[in-house]
């Protein structure tokens, strides 16, 4: 350095000295540069244009990628993870309701009776996969020849079977990751999962992407969230507008009178906001409160 350092100036790419006749140097090669003053602001631009034309570009590529990775890496995907969780529920549902239907259909050639009595899905599967139909005649008090349906070939009977037992093990996962949920969402975020449910709170951030943007919501927003096919066919067509999402599957929504439930929503979403906004800053427990002030104001209403 021509002359000696007046000022240090931290960059993304490192630490600098700069001198009197605006030199650049790294300030780690530098004594005594610790203690310098930082940059007037005044000389900010013309010491940038300085670095872009003094240290070699790859440098500013290699130290933004190394920050990239740290970022990344120290990145919390608590949030990401119970967001994989809550879109495998909704999956594994609509797997069940597909698979319990074809089920349904294939097993009323031989059994169309034990069909009609079990319209549960899950239910059906467990008595069909542990059970054979000689049993499941004479758990109905049938026998084969009072019975609408045909024997099958063991080949066939086999293949239903097989279908059986996956819905089986499918239920056995929903339930495993139900539990799943609700012990990290009660883990994360106390107050939000005490006032909207596990399973609906764990619904409501699937469908925001994250806590923060639940954090960042208002409350009319949290409301609809869900709802916005509804709300742009209101839009566009003036249809009736929607009073809530999602959040219409709270007991509390859902166990409203019919007039009541947009009230008893909005004032839901109120409360969520308030608890994700205390769980994200690392407040105190304040659910049992907001829970007992929420159903104080729908008793009123």
């Amino acid at each position: 350095m021509a002359t000696a350092p007046r000022y240090r100036f931290n960059h993304l790419s490192g630490a600098y000295a700069v001198a009197g006749d605006g030199s650049i140097v790294g300030a780690d090669g530098v004594r005594g540069t610790e203690g310098l003053p930082p940059l007037p602001e005044g000389h900010l631009r013309e010491f940038l244009a300085a670095l872009r034309s003094q240290v070699p570009a790859h440098r500013f590529r290699t130290t933004n990628t190394a920050q990239t990775r740290r970022a990344i890496k120290g990145h919390h995907y608590d949030d990401i993870l119970l967001i994989h969780a809550a879109h495998l529920l909704e999956e594994i549902d609509k797997a069940m309701g597909l698979l319990g239907k074809r089920l349904a259909e294939w097993y009323a050639i031989t059994l169309p009776e034990l069909v009609e009595a079990i319209p549960a899905a899950e239910t059906l599967a467990k008595r069909i996969a542990g059970s054979s139909r000689s049993e499941l005649l004479a758990s109905l008090g049938m026998d084969d020849s009072s019975s609408l349906g045909v024997g099958l070939p063991e080949a066939d009977d086999r293949a239903v079977r097989s279908l059986a037992e996956v819905i089986v093990s499918l239920a056995d996962v929903k339930r495993c990751q139900a539990e799943y949920i609700k012990t990290g969402m009660e883990r994360l975020y106390p107050n939000y999962t005490r006032l909207a449910g596990a399973a609906v709170g764990a619904r409501l951030l699937a469908h925001a992407g994250s806590f923060a943007a639940i954090v960042r919501m208002t409350a009319s927003k949290l409301q609809m969230l869900g709802a916005e096919k509804a709300l742009f066919r209101h839009m566009r067509t003036k249809a009736p507008p929607p009073k809530h999402g999602l959040i219409s599957q709270h007991p509390l929504v859902s166990g409203a009178k019919r007039g009541d439930k947009g009230r008893a929503a909005r004032m839901l979403a109120d409360k969520i906001v308030i608890a994700a906004r205390v769980d994200y800053f690392k407040g105190t427990y304040v659910a049992d409160r907001l829970y007992e002030e929420l159903e104080v104001k729908l008793c009123r209403s």
